[in-house]
Order: C-alpha cells, then sequence, then structure tokens
C-alpha cells in the first residue's frame, strides 16, 4: 500500500517507539502535508528539496535520511533522533526541535532561529556556517561538532560546553556564555568575536 494511502489514524496510535518502519521512501510534499508521523522510524529516506507543512515528527528515528533544502512550516520534531542523515541549508523557523539527538551528521549552512536546543544532543557534526539566532543552547554538549565560521547571535550557552568542537571563525555576538566551556582555541574565537587583541610574549 503506498504511504499517501496509511490512515493518518494508523500513525497516531503507534503505541510504542518505531512501531511504523518507513524505508527507501522518496517523499514528495503533497503526501506529506498534515501527516501525523509520531513515533515512526525513516531509513534511507529522502525528503530534500520538498515542502514539509504542519507534519509531526514526534519521537521519530531518522537514519540516512536527507532533509536537504527542505522547506519548514509549522514542522515537530520534539525528541527526534538524526543520525548519518544530511540536513544541510535548512531554516529550522517556526519548527519545534526540543530534547532532539543529531549524530554523526551534516548540518552546514542551516540556520536556528529562536529554536529552544535546550537538553538537546549534537555528537560528531559538521555545522560550519551555521546560524544560531536567540536560540536557548543551555547545558548543551556540542561533542567533536565542527562549529567554523558559525555565527551564535543573542543565544544563550550557559553552562554549555564546546571543549571538544573546533570553533576556528565563530562569533559569540551579544550571547550568554556564563558558565560555558571552551577550550582554548573557542575562547581565541570568543575574545576575537568581542574585539579583544591577543599578543603573545
Amino acid at each position: 500500500m503506498p504511504l499517501y494511502l496509511i490512515p493518518t489514524l494508523l500513525l497516531k496510535n503507534a503505541s510504542r517507539p518505531y512501531e511504523v518502519k518507513i524505508k527507501d521512501r522518496i517523499f514528495n510534499a503533497e503526501e506529506l502535508k498534515g501527516v501525523d508521523f509520531s513515533n515512526t522510524s525513516f531509513t534511507s529516506c529522502h525528503f530534500a528539496g520538498q515542502k514539509l507543512r504542519f507534519v509531526n515528527f514526534r519521537y521519530s528515528y531518522f537514519h540516512n535520511c536527507d532533509f536537504s533544502n527542505a522547506l519548514l512550516n509549522g514542522v515537530s520534531f520534539d525528541g527526534c533522533i538524526f543520525e548519518d542523515s544530511k540536513l544541510n541549508w535548512i531554516n529550522f523557523v517556526d519548527t519545534i526541535l526540543k530534547n532532539c539527538q543529531f549524530k554523526s551528521s551534516l548540518l552546514e549552512a542551516v540556520t536556528f532561529d529562536g529554536n529552544d536546543l535546550t537538553t538537546s544532543n549534537f555528537q560528531n557534526l559538521v555545522l560550519s556556517n551555521s546560524f544560531f539566532n536567540k536560540c536557548k543552547l543551555i547545558k548543551v554538549v556540542f561533542d567533536h561538532c565542527k562549529l567554523e565560521s558559525c555565527v551564535f547571535y543573542k543565544s544563550d550557552l550557559s553552562k554549555a560546553n564546546l571543549t571538544t568542537s573546533t570553533t576556528i571563525g565563530a562569533t559569540f555576538d551579544e550571547s550568554r556564555v556564563k558558565g560555558c566551556q571552551l577550550n582554548l582555541e573557542s575562547i581565541i574565537d570568543f575574545g576575537l568575536s568581542k574585539g579583544f587583541v591577543f599578543k603573545v610574549e
């Protein structure tokens, strides 16, 4: 049975995580609009370039999936896990991203706009050239992530941990960093973003 003929009720009533499993599927915008995919496991699925409107992916798992250049409107990724996936060139505006786990994935040139990412985990990611605008990143751990040329603007990184990540060229304009753990490279980048001058004597 094609996915678009699966009753939405079936997807809503998934009583345990990943009761619904979908593999090797290329989605289009029409079959995705307003669908509730809660507790669904996606493997090698393709959402790239599609307009996702009011889709609920709450507590879902994505492995080797491609969301690159997708347009999001009213989408919920609450409690989702992304592993070995591509999410390049996405604007996460009007999107719920709470309690997410991102593992070994590509998120280059991504915009996080006002997202509450507290309690989310970022592990072994490429986040280069991404923009965190007015985001909550309290206690977030960036574990072995590439954060080169990232912009953290008016974001709250209180008690966040970036000690194992690279931050060459990253800026932290008007961001809160109280209790944030940084390695030496990150401290220098933070200082340069604030206009400090470092001298070696």
